[in-house]
Order: structure tokens, then sequence, then C-alpha cells
């Protein structure tokens, strides 16, 4: 057989063509794909003599569907691995690895997911094949036909010189390489955490100390400005009370003042009143004075004060009137005195009364 012209046909055909050929999509929507159809594969496969490389080539590929179909879910759920696979990867070698049963689950998975990532469009048909072939009655990794296809599955890993056991050692030496250098990473990545944290604990200190510097400097700049606002104020108090305490003495004396002014104030309009009715009295002529004439007589003249007195200046004026004509005086004197003064009085209270 020539192995690397089969190669090439697999690697050549698509999903439509595979679908096409013995009407393979239609059997699988109408699940009529049972053992006879199976055998019918694995006879096209085997018989090299009778059927071509791109027939066998195409019937070895829907042989690897049916084979998958068991067996997806595992591959689906088991952990993957890194894989080290010799030479230019095709979809022949990632089949064979996959259906590779000396080979551990996390193996074959990965050879699974690899053929996903370089094959989307077949391993999308592979799914479909998967999950429209799930209720099939024939189950072609229990049958002995499946046995027959994975016996031939091993017989052309050897025959196109696909090295599995090899490349699974030296997967395995390539995992131990990858978790001996995972714990290398994970050992210095604890140790430039650790190194992060003394780092920045030093910087958290070190910002910690220069915060304090610069409170102490405030701190101290503060205490110096109370200080010397505690002296101003206490100089200010100084002075406020010295202020108010003269203040309150010029208000005494100021108070001490007015009432000096009022007084002397009273005092000048006594003798300025007292002045003009001797100036009155010095211009007149001398005459005989009446009850009669002081009635008659201008209230003014009789009062001796001009116009526009106040009514406080009007009960001045009756005062001393009232002070010079009052009976207290007359004592030890005829009583013709006492009716004389009462007499007048009542003429000054009338004209008083007249004027307000």
């Amino acid at each position: 057989m020539n192995e690397s012209l089969f190669v090439t046909h697999i690697e050549n055909q698509s999903p439509r063509q595979l679908r096409k050929y013995l009407n393979y999509g239609k059997k699988v929507k109408r699940g009529e794909v049972d053992d006879d159809f199976c055998q019918w594969l694995v006879r096209i496969i085997a018989d090299n003599e009778v059927y071509e490389q791109e027939e066998r080539a195409l019937a070895f590929e829907l042989a690897v569907g049916e084979s998958l179909i068991d067996i997806w879910e595992k591959l689906g759920q088991a952990n993957l691995v890194r894989l080290f696979i010799p030479g230019k990867v095709d979809r022949l070698t990632l089949y064979l690895g996959v259906l590779d049963e000396s080979q551990s689950w996390e193996e074959r998975a990965a050879h699974w997911h690899l053929l996903r990532e370089e094959y989307p469009k077949h391993w999308s048909w592979l799914r479909q094949v998967h999950e429209e072939g799930i209720t099939n009655s024939a189950k072609l990794s229990e049958s002995a036909t499946g046995q027959f296809f994975l016996a031939y599955c091993e017989q052309l890993r050897r025959e196109i010189g696909i090295e599995l056991g090899s490349s699974g050692s030296a997967n395995r030496e390539v995992q131990r390489l990858e978790c001996e250098v995972k714990n290398g990473v994970e050992t210095l990545k604890s140790m430039e955490k650790d190194l992060e944290f003394a780092e920045d604990r030093a910087e958290r200190a070190h910002v910690r100390i220069r915060r304090m510097d610069e409170e102490m400097g405030q701190v101290r700049r503060q205490l110096k400005e109370e200080r010397g606002n505690g002296d101003k104020l206490r100089s200010e108090r100084k002075i406020r009370i010295s202020s108010q305490r003269e203040l309150r003495q010029a208000q005494k004396e100021l108070e001490a003042l007015r009432r000096e002014y009022i007084k002397m104030q009273d005092r000048l309009k006594d003798m300025a009143g007292r002045l003009s009715l001797a100036e009155q009295v010095r211009s007149q002529p001398v005459k005989r004075w009446s009850l009669d004439a002081l009635r008659s007589m201008d209230q003014g003249e009789l009062l001796g004060i001009r116009e526009g007195l106040k009514a406080e200046d009007l009960g001045r004026v009756r005062r001393r009137f009232a002070s010079a004509l009052h009976p207290d005086r007359v004592q030890d004197l005829p009583d013709w005195t006492e009716a004389l003064f009462s007499e007048v009085m009542g003429i000054i209270n009338k004209a008083c009364d007249r004027k307000k």
C-alpha cells in the first residue's frame, strides 16, 4: 500500500464527500448504520486489490467517525496534556492518536482537541455523526468488526512509521519537565510575591515615616503659631481690659460732665431770665402798681418771659414766683400781706395757664 498516497487522500477529502459516500449522511440521519454497514466499511479498507486508495480513504474516515461515537463524551471530559508529535501533523496521525488504546485518555483527548483546532470542519462533522448516531443499534467499538478496525489502525501506525509509544514516553518526559518548570515557576512566583510583599511593606513603612515627619513638622509649625497666637491673645486681652477700664472711666467722667452741663445750662437760663427781667424793670419808668394793672398787663411782660418758651420753662417761672410769694415769707407781717401775695400768685398762675 502506498501510505503517502493514502495520507494524501485522507487529507484532501471534505466532509461533503464523506456524507455522499455510500449515502452515509442519509444513513446516519435515518439510523440505518448497522453492523453490516460497518463490516462493509472494514472490507473496503482492508482490500487494497479491489478498491482504490481514494475509496479506501473515504471508508477509513467513516469508520473513524463510527469508532468515536462511543468515546466522544470521555474525550470531552478528560484533562488535557501537552503533546510531543515528531514530524508533520496530519489528520490521519491525529485519528490514529485518538484511537490508540495504549495511550492514556489524557493523551488521546489531547489528539482530539488538536484535531478540533487544526481541522474544525471535520471535527464538526464528527460531532454531528456522534449526535445523530448515538441512538444507532450498531456499536462499532463493542463488536468484532470494531476490534478488527483498531488492529488495522495499529498495523497502519507501524507501516507509516508513527511511533506513538515513543512519542508517549516523550510526552510523559515533557510532562515531567513541564511539571518541574511549573513548580519552579510557582516557586519563583511565590518568592516574587514574598519579595513584592517585603518591598511593599518597606515602601509603606517609608511612606509612613515620611508622613510622620511631615506631620511632626506641621505640628511644630502649629505649636509655634499657637504660641504666637497665645502671646497675641494675652497682649490683646490686656489691651482690651485696659481699654474697657479707660472707657468706663471716660463714660463716668462724661456722665458727670453732662450733669454739670445740664446744671450749668439751667443756671445760665435762670440768670438770663433774671437779667432780662431786671433790664425790663430798669428800662420801665417807675409807676405805681395795682392788682387791676397786673391783670391787664401783657402776659409776657407780667411773667418776664419771651415768646417760644417751653412748658418746663413756664414751670420754672411759676416756681420762682411761688418761691418769692410763698405764705411762709409773710410770717410776723400783717394779714394783708398774705392776702396780697395770694392774689398776685393767682394772677401769675392764670397768666402761666394762658401762656401754655
